[in-house]
């Protein structure tokens, strides 16, 4: 993989921007934006996941980044509903 990417960098960078693309697609459900946004925050799993080579690290992070939505964008907004 190294030869064909150009070194390991490359392929680093090539792994996190194709993960991240999929992990976006995956949340197309949510609609454009939604996309987006899950391909920003992919990205940013896949570098923490690179700089810390623990699956464990980018999992709190995306259970982090989960519960501070939650707590501040879904859970004031059914509030709002009731």
């Amino acid at each position: 993989m190294e030869r064909r990417f150009g070194g390991t960098r490359r392929a680093t960078i090539a792994a996190i921007v194709i993960a991240a693309m999929l992990f976006g697609l995956a949340h197309a459900a949510g609609g454009a934006t939604c996309v987006v946004l899950a391909t920003v925050a992919g990205a940013g799993y896949g570098w923490i996941y690179a700089a810390m080579r623990s699956l464990g690290a980018a999992v709190v992070a995306h259970f982090c980044l989960n519960v501070i939505h939650f707590l501040f964008f879904t859970y004031p907004a059914l509030a709002l509903h009731v």
